[in-house]
């Protein structure tokens, strides 16, 4: 019996979702963090500074906002009695992406919002004037609604949903009943005759892949053009933290930049994210450098930096104190090629420990 379970719709729902209702939003954003589940052995403040740019922002605009970190015993309190113990059956068998359609069809019991949303824990909120509740009004009733992930165009993604390619990492609807079914039938896309139980856990995009596979039978998700919700601050997009010089320019051009309401950074190794998230706050508090007549950014500052490190590699390092500060940057380089750094070995330093060791290597020139 409990082997069925997960290509069942679980019979669980959240204590007391009417509270929720108490403030009078237009809005209800939720995040789900499954930490202990995804990554048990990676401690990171990730998930509390995306979730402090959310809080700060639903104050500002009178937004509801519910976090859940799963790998917090009192946050179960949250659902029905003995959910710790009766959803695992239906999870154990998924990755954690997929919780966030079960909490989205769950918080849609509190029928008083205009808009219903969650966003994974790894997505941060960069233009917090904006107003989520007008960037959605094209959402029509009924629908799903997601923004268009470029990056996966390619991805068997696009060619189950109908030639589109989305992300769910800020997923939102209008509410209602069609919306519950909706999300009710992503949940068991997998377990249909045209599906696949690779989604739940074995495959890349998992919960992406059934919504998808949903749309591309039914036309379930309006897809916002790329940047209206999220883009991304990750290696599939060449972002500026990567300094990855072989990058296409297709690619290039889908990198977060200032202006955007939220950046995903999604992708890499799950401890680095923190370390990202440190650098996209360089980019969102520093402002283009005037040397003589042309404006330097971050960028081209910190790629510069880095080349002028990478000159040193290959010296000899005992005998040469100051290359002794580049060896993560030296042992970094992609070695396929050597030209260029690759995905899983990107140089995460701030900025001011990257310029202090290059200082170190050219003691005789001016900044």
């Amino acid at each position: 019996e409990h082997a069925a379970l997960p290509a069942r719709w679980p019979p669980v729902s959240i204590k007391n979702v009417e509270q929720l209702c108490q403030n009078g939003s237009k809005v209800l954003i939720a995040s789900a963090s499954d930490g202990i589940r995804v990554a048990p052995h990676v401690t990171t403040n990730l998930r509390e500074r995306t979730w402090e740019s959310w809080r700060d922002y639903c104050l500002q605009h009178n937004y509801a906002f519910f976090p859940l970190d799963l790998s917090n015993d009192q946050y179960w309190a949250a659902y029905s009695d003995d959910l710790k113990v009766e959803l695992d059956y239906y999870l154990k068998v998924r990755s954690g992406h997929w919780h966030k359609i079960f909490l989205l069809r769950r918080l849609l019991d509190a029928d008083c919002f205009d808009f219903y949303v969650v966003v994974d824990d790894d997505v941060v909120v960069t233009a917090p004037s904006m107003q989520l509740h007008a960037i959605l009004a094209d959402l029509p009733p009924d629908y799903l609604g997601a923004g268009a992930d470029e990056n996966y165009h390619h991805h068997a993604q696009s060619q189950i949903g109908g030639g589109y390619s989305f992300n769910t990492g800020l997923l939102a609807t209008r509410g209602g009943a069609y919306a519950k079914l909706l999300l009710e039938a992503a949940w068991l896309e997998p377990f249909r005759a045209d599906g696949d139980a690779c989604w739940l856990k074995g495959c890349f995009a998992w919960d992406q892949a059934a919504v998808a596979s949903l749309h591309g039978r039914v036309g379930a998700v309006h897809v916002f053009p790329y940047r209206t919700l999220q883009s991304s601050w990750n290696a599939h997009t060449c972002a500026p933290d990567f300094f990855a010089q072989g990058c296409a320019v297709e690619n290039s051009r889908l990198a977060w930049r200032p202006g955007d309401f939220s950046a995903h950074l999604s992708g890499g190794h799950y401890i680095d994210r923190s370390h990202r998230l440190d650098l996209l706050r360089e980019y969102l508090d520093e402002g283009p450098l005037q040397v003589e007549n042309a404006s330097v950014g971050l960028s081209t500052r910190r790629t510069a930096l880095l080349e002028l490190a990478l000159a040193h590699c290959g010296r000899d390092r005992v005998v040469d104190a100051a290359r002794r500060a580049v060896d993560e940057v030296c042992d970094r380089v992609s070695r396929n090629d050597g030209r260029f750094l690759s995905f899983e070995r990107s140089v995460l330093w701030p900025t001011s420990q990257l310029r202090a060791a290059v200082v170190d290597l050219y003691p005789s020139l001016e900044e």
